[in-house]
């Protein structure tokens, strides 16, 4: 399994790099985050992914194999 973390969590992120790694066999987005916290609470909510606003924070407690900056 490719563990994916996206740092925000705007249109780009929602409505393109999202369901893209999402129609990938064997990806899982598993962290998402952003400064907005509501829009990282909604992506992480609609992905089942941890939610952060820091992304220091989410690089040390989430292991990633990609990171998506959008």
């Amino acid at each position: 399994m490719v563990r994916v973390g996206i740092v925000g969590c705007g249109p780009i992120a929602t409505s393109h790099h999202s369901p893209g790694f999402l129609a990938i066999p064997g990806v899982e987005i598993v962290a998402v985050c952003d400064v907005d916290e509501a829009k990282a609470n909604a992506l992480g909510e609609r992905l089942s992914a941890e939610v952060f606003t820091d992304v220091d924070e989410m690089l040390g407690n989430v292991d990633l194999d990609i990171i998506d900056v959008a």
